[in-house]
């Protein structure tokens, strides 16, 4: 994800009506208790429960507990994703990103072991004149001897 999809993100989020939001076992829907509001109904019950083209089938007491867990999901997120996108930035703020200082050319064939590219003749990441790194995920590799023109 990019700066503007979380960006995007964060503005539906702070437009959303305040938390935290809740759910019960016993009305498959989600309030917002400080203003006895309804939020959301979970609808569904003919796909949950319906026998023909699309319908799931499930007996009445799995359709209800598919509408709880679905109304518990919408419930919960109003606290998650802002707690996931602060966590995120957080994140972001200490990571320090590296400096590469140029590519080299692989000779032979070697694949990362995180991300599994495969990596023939192709440009391999060197960071600081010292370090080989995958250039598809960061991961550092030991492949020294193997850099053409060493």
């Amino acid at each position: 994800m990019d700066k503007n999809e979380l960006d995007a993100i964060r503005a539906r989020e702070e437009k959303a009506t305040l938390g935290p939001w809740h759910f019960d076992d016993f009305d498959p829907g989600v309030w917002q208790p400080d203003f006895d509001m309804r939020i959301a109904d979970m609808r569904g019950w003919g796909h949950l429960t319906g026998q023909g083209h699309g319908g799931l089938g499930l007996s009445e007491d799995d359709a209800i507990a598919a509408q709880i867990r679905n109304a518990e999901f919408i419930a919960y997120a109003r606290q998650d994703i802002p707690a996931l996108l602060d966590a995120l930035e957080e994140a972001e703020a200490r990571n320090t990103p590296l400096a590469v200082v140029k590519q080299r050319t692989l000779v032979g064939d070697c694949t990362c072991p995180r991300c599994k590219a495969a990596f023939i003749g192709s440009p391999l990441t060197v960071v600081a004149e010292r370090t080989n790194c995958c250039g598809n995920c960061g991961q550092r590799l030991g492949w020294e001897g193997k850099i053409d023109g060493e």
